[in-house]
């Protein structure tokens, strides 16, 4: 065979394999059925199971001496959420007064143990031990104590002769601090109790940016950055990732791309994911986190964390901002930082589709600042592409996602955006599990399944590690296939 035969022979394998690949047979499908220990199960797309169960009713009988100081220390118009035991047999009982999270634990004998404070709109977090900033303890004249604060001081199991109460700084302005019988109490200017530990277990610990990434100054957080996160910048970076995927794709042919939410909490389960989709066949042109990729955002998480996994993955990857993503002091400096500046919002077209990476869940668009950018882009969509939005929090028009979701307003008009200019699909987080619905003729997806700890809501079709295998074809539609992970063959 002389060699315009075999140039000839090479040119038209390499036409017939480019075909093939076109039409989405160029690889046999294949999706190992285990991992790390782990077994894998593939389903079809769909699960609207939801359980009801009131999170209220109780199990066992909660002490009547625990209700009643549950009564006396909880905000006026605060409701109790829930009530369990732990392993010790303390008592657990979750109030909550609108965005406000009170997390008691009772002892068995009836005493408070610990009080945390959360709330869900700003993400503040006060728990015993990471309260105080070092050097603002000030000792304080029971003659000078606030109405207000005694008022809530009355309430307490102190002996009256013996406490001591100081002022302290917080990350989140004053508080006062109240000590006796072994016990620190946190309270609010306005008299609230908002936290409270024993002093055996650290409840005084003192704190500064050495020791709590929460507390670090600007210029600490860019070295933080520049020291971790610069030489990986490039990898990451979203822009160049979108300039990769563009070039991958062959116009008007089918193409697979994955869907992941809430990796932050289990490295095991996040590697596990990972590194099975990097042996998927057909290999996926890239990769959609829906946010929550770390605990709070932090440089040292990032690299501690994310990367390590990552790293190891070489599929282009790209992200919808969560809400643990923030960083300190909820700036996204760390995950612009690492992603690219303007990542909070963006876009990109392939021949028949335009993905939408959108903010609704950052302390900066959280309260629906980008509704105007996402109208526009929607607006000014070319015809011919279907639409595909990837945000963080799903929208609270549905009970099933009510308890944790966007605000009722900005869903509300986040949902008839949606139908409006009649987008394919909605890919979410936030919610740990897997969850789908149908609202106003558009199809939602909640994949939160990437490694925080799951969700007693969705049964046994969601509440399971997973991620979401898409293949886009030329048509504009969106195949789904789930793939799920089981700790044994038992659960499944």
């Amino acid at each position: 065979m002389n060699k315009v035969k075999i140039f000839s022979f090479l040119f038209i394998l390499i036409f017939i394999l480019q075909y093939c690949r076109s039409i989405g047979i160029d690889n046999k499908e294949y999706i190992p059925k285990e991992i790390n220990d782990l077994v894998v199960k593939v389903t079809a797309a769909g699960n609207e199971y939801f359980n009801k169960k009131d999170k209220t009713k109780k199990d066992f009988i909660v002490p009547s001496q625990i209700e009643k100081k549950i009564i006396e220390l909880i905000p006026p118009n605060a409701k109790v959420s829930g009530y369990k035991k732990d392993e010790f047999k303390n008592i657990l009982v979750t109030v909550v007064d609108g965005a406000d999270w009170y997390y008691y634990t009772f002892s068995s004998q009836g005493n408070l143990i610990n009080l945390r404070y959360k709330n869900y709109e700003t993400y503040k977090d006060l728990r015993p031990g990471k309260i105080i900033l070092r050097g603002s303890k000030k000792n304080l004249s029971k003659s000078k104590i606030p109405n207000e604060i005694e008022a809530t001081i009355v309430s307490l199991p102190l002996n009256e002769s013996i406490y001591e109460i100081y002022t302290i700084e917080s990350a989140y302005g004053i508080k006062y601090l109240v000590t006796g019988n072994g016990m620190a109490y946190f309270i609010h200017p306005s008299g609230q109790l908002q936290a409270a530990g024993l002093i055996k277990n650290g409840a005084l610990n003192e704190n500064d940016s050495s020791n709590n990434e929460s507390l670090k100054s600007y210029s600490e957080v860019i070295n933080d950055c520049n020291f971790l996160l610069k030489k990986y910048k490039k990898k990451f970076n979203v822009f160049s990732n979108i300039k990769t995927i563009k070039k991958s794709i062959n116009p008007n042919s089918s193409f697979r791309f994955i869907v992941i939410g809430d990796n932050r909490s289990d490295k095991k389960i996040f590697s596990s994911i990972i590194e099975h989709i990097s042996l998927l066949k057909p290999k996926p042109l890239f990769i959609v986190n829906t946010g929550d990729m770390v605990a709070h955002g932090y440089a040292k998480e990032y690299a501690d964390y994310f990367i390590p996994v990552m790293s190891k993955n070489n599929i282009p990857f790209l992200v919808s901002i969560g809400n643990h993503d923030d960083g300190v002091r909820d700036s996204t400096f760390e995950f612009q930082y690492l992603f690219g500046k303007n990542t909070l919002n963006y876009y990109f077209d392939t021949e028949n589709y335009r993905f939408i990476m959108f903010d609704n869940a950052s302390r900066i668009n959280g309260k629906g600042e980008s509704l105007p950018w996402l109208e526009k882009v929607l607006k000014n969509t070319p015809l011919n592409k279907s639409k595909i939005v990837f945000s963080h929090k799903p929208p609270a028009v549905l009970t099933r996602w009510a308890w944790h979701a966007w605000d009722k307003k900005n869903s509300e008009i986040f949902v008839k955006l949606m139908r409006k200019f009649n987008v394919k699909h909605v890919f979410l987080g936030h919610i740990h599990g897997y969850s789908t619905a149908t609202i106003d003729g558009i199809d939602y997806t909640v994949t939160g399944g990437g490694g925080a700890p799951l969700r007693n809501k969705f049964g046994k079709n969601g509440d399971v590690f997973h991620y979401i295998i898409c293949d886009a074809m030329p048509d504009g539609t969106i195949k789904q296939k789930v793939v799920k992970f089981y700790e044994n063959r038992e659960n499944q």
